[in-house]
């Protein structure tokens, strides 16, 4: 029995001794790492008139900081760029009238068609965000899911090329007179807008040297603001190359 007692006390011992060791092993050491990455994708939820054409595949690209605080959790802080791109080369056509037109000292009606010929958008966002990941190693690659918070800088640029024909006629008895007027007007708009944003991620990352990893990275990112030019989402996936320090 004696010696049941020691061994018992002995593997107790051991066990107190090596949990410990085993705790630090759960905690890395704080290991900073940066990370830059490009993607392409697109967006959704613009409510503005002018954006009624076809959504072009939009560039982004990203460049950040991380903190491995705990073996399975990571924080980020991102800073990021977006194009976002439409376009609508459809002909659209609108006439107006002007009952009050005076020509050749004869009042009579101005009708105007004007032909949109041509209508872009572009919206340049700038972008800064806090994320925190939560990571699960899936032998030979390390999953990450996470979310944040972050801001947006937008400066948008609307161009519209739009053909105009006038046309009037004034006839009586003895007198026939004709207007006509066609011209080109191409027109920029440019507005700004500040925004929050919500950054949901998921990314897969293989390690191919030893402070080297290269991964694939999805992100949707939310914009909880009510305005006509602003994207209800963003949202792309792309490669991502990761250098530990």
């Amino acid at each position: 029995m004696k010696h049941i007692h020691r061994f018992i006390n002995g593997s107790l011992l051991a066990m107190l001794l090596l949990l410990p060791t085993g705790l630090l092993a759960q905690k890395p050491d704080s290991q900073w790492s940066v990370y830059g990455g490009g993607a392409i994708g697109a967006w959704q939820g613009v409510g503005s008139p002018l954006y009624e054409g076809t959504a072009i595949i939009s560039p982004s690209a990203t460049l950040g900081v991380s903190w491995q605080c705990l073996s399975s959790m990571r924080l980020s802080a991102e800073a990021s760029y977006d194009l976002l791109r439409e376009r609508n080369n459809q002909i659209s056509s609108t006439v107006t009238t002007d009952n009050s037109f005076v020509l050749a000292g004869q009042q009579t009606t101005l009708t105007t068609q004007a032909d949109r010929l041509q209508n872009k958008n572009r919206q340049h966002l700038a972008g800064f965000q806090l994320t925190a990941e939560y990571g699960l190693q899936l032998s030979p690659l390390t999953i990450y899911a996470g979310t944040g918070m972050g801001v947006v800088n937008a400066w948008t640029v609307n161009t519209r090329t739009t053909a105009y024909n006038a046309e009037a006629i004034a006839e009586g008895n003895t007198y026939y007179h004709v207007y006509q007027h066609a011209y080109v007007q191409s027109e920029t708009q440019k507005e700004k807008y500040t925004t929050l944003c919500v950054p949901v991620t998921l990314t897969a990352e293989l390690n191919v040297l030893p402070n080297v990893a290269i991964g694939l990275r999805g992100q949707l990112r939310w914009l909880p603001l009510n305005a006509e030019l602003a994207p209800k989402s963003i949202y792309g996936c792309g490669l991502l190359l990761r250098i530990k320090l």
